[in-house]
């Protein structure tokens, strides 16, 4: 009974229609009604790819999230990211939960944590909250921030413009001082610019303190 709602939940979610699922898997559109309807469940091979393909963990096709969860789930702190001036980012073998909400929405194996240094996002961030980024969602609109790396190595956190010539990303701060980047790609050796994922929900950190 948990797996048929658990495929529908997370399959609308992913935002894929019953015969785009069963083309990914190779079986015919009647056999994932069949699944979803209780009337059958495949083998565990094939939950295992579909796991895969709607970018979850086994068990919450088999099981699902339960009430011991208390509605959170733990996703991984990946490193610092500064809002300020870019700064390397350091993986960081952590975890901290996310509303149930966001998983369900974006996908677990989507979602990751980094932690804000700096105060050139501090009209919507302060220094030092955890930043949940959606990293499957690399397009939208100026009012969005997005976690950007910059030549492969360092990252920040701004809003992304998208120019003829290059990309400029601009700060939204409380401090006059801090001023956009711009990146003209007709110009020579400039750095390379790579969208990571949108920002999509903020928190602290439990030992923040004012």
């Amino acid at each position: 009974m948990a797996f048929k709602n658990n495929l529908k939940r997370l399959r609308t979610t992913k935002g894929l229609t019953q015969s785009q699922l069963a083309e990914a898997l190779g079986v015919t559109r009647p056999a994932v009604t069949q699944w979803e309807s209780g009337w059958s469940e495949p083998k565990m091979g094939t939950i295992e790819r579909i796991a895969e393909i709607l970018g979850v963990r086994k068990m919450e096709l088999i099981e699902g999230y339960t009430e011991s969860s208390n509605g959170f789930v733990d996703i991984p702190l990946c490193g610092s990211i500064s809002a300020g001036k870019p700064l390397e980012m350091l993986p960081i073998s952590e975890s901290f939960p996310c509303p149930l909400k966001y998983v369900e929405k974006y996908g677990e194996n989507n979602l990751y944590y980094l932690r804000i240094k700096g105060n050139s996002v501090n009209r919507i961030f302060p220094n030092g909250c955890l930043a949940l980024i959606a990293k499957n969602i690399v397009a939208g609109t100026e009012h969005d921030l997005f976690a950007v790396c910059i030549n492969g190595y360092d990252a920040t956190l701004k809003h992304v413009i998208k120019l003829e010539n290059g990309v400029q990303l601009v700060p939204d701060s409380y401090d006059p001082t801090i001023h956009a980047l711009t990146f003209d790609y007709t110009l020579p050796d400039t750095e390379e610019i790579t969208i990571m994922g949108k920002v999509v929900w903020a928190t602290m950190p439990f030992d923040w303190e004012l």
